[in-house]
């Protein structure tokens, strides 16, 4: 794969992750693999070959999409033996076979996920969501197909696409909501009962790799004592500290009628998981000791 198609896929996970969601963009990079190698002409061998280049891009995503990589890396081990295949039908079949295994694995877990989530929200309860997961849009409208419950839930205003998903989402279910900007929080924190978040990654020190602003957010619902709920399958447990998880820095000039300067982002934040009050996974709530032994939450 050429630098500039690794950059390309880059920045399209980074963009799709982003506006999709983590959950999504596992479940898109799976099936979009299905359909390479429902169409490929090559050797088993080949086949492998150019397996280890996509993984060998996906590693390098800026940052880590943890769940997808490990999806992957569990999928070229098991399709290993097929490289002396001779048959190349036969391979591409196992092929295809394999990965659909990694994709009702991965969805098993997350729907594990939002059924325990269910047991988290309450009539009358106003939830606060910030750029809102998958697995948190999911247990909001489980909540009120399933179990018929009355409660609002309280939208920040922060990403263009997301932003507007939700809402729509909101609105076509019949949810009470309201948007509104980050910074008028403050007035409204005093009606809150519960902030739900969902993560792109969890790293053993503790820390949740997640949107732009989510640091803050936690951080005032702390201090005010809005209890925080933070939902995310052990898929997305990485193995590595949250200095190795390659989160995007980038500088860009910003030119004004009076004066032109750079300013510096973080494609993410990394959030103090203690600040986070319950920690929900496919097997229930867990303990943070159980969340920094990656291998103690996975079956």
């Amino acid at each position: 794969m050429s630098d500039d198609n690794r950059q390309m896929l880059d920045e399209l996970l980074r963009y799709h992750s982003g506006v999709r969601g983590s959950a999504r963009i596992t479940i898109l990079g799976l099936q979009a693999l299905i359909r390479a190698f429902e169409d490929v002409r090559a050797t088993p061998r080949e086949m492998g070959g150019l397996l280890a280049e996509v993984l060998a891009a996906v590693r390098s995503s800026r940052p880590k999409l943890i769940a997808l990589i490990d999806l992957l890396a569990m999928f070229e081990e098991e399709f290993r033996p097929h490289l002396d295949d001779t048959d190349m039908v036969v391979a591409k079949e196992a092929a295809i076979r394999l990965l659909q295994e990694k994709i009702e694995l991965y969805q098993s877990k997350a729907a594990a996920v939002t059924r325990h989530g269910l047991e988290h929200i309450s009539s009358w309860n106003t939830i606060l969501v910030h750029s809102a997961s998958s697995v948190v849009t999911n247990i909001l409208i489980e909540a009120t197909r399933t179990l018929d419950l009355t409660f609002r839930v309280l939208v920040l205003q922060l990403d263009p696409v997301r932003t507007p998903q939700v809402a729509r989402t909101l609105e076509e279910e019949r949810i009470p909501h309201l948007i509104v900007p980050m910074h008028d929080l403050c007035h409204y924190q005093k009606d809150v009962d519960k902030l739900f978040l969902g993560a792109l990654t969890i790293t053993p020190d503790r820390k949740v790799v997640a949107p732009v602003g989510t640091a803050a957010v936690v951080s005032i619902c702390h201090l005010a004592g809005i209890r925080s709920y933070l939902f995310a399958n052990s898929l997305h447990y990485s193995k590595g500290v949250a200095s190795t998880q390659q989160i995007l820095k980038q500088r860009e000039e910003v030119e004004e009628a009076a004066s032109s300067y750079q300013v510096t982002r973080h494609s993410h934040d990394l959030v103090d998981l203690a600040l986070i009050d319950v920690i929900v996974n496919e097997y229930g709530v867990v303990t943070l000791d159980e969340v920094s032994r990656r291998d103690a939450t996975i079956s």
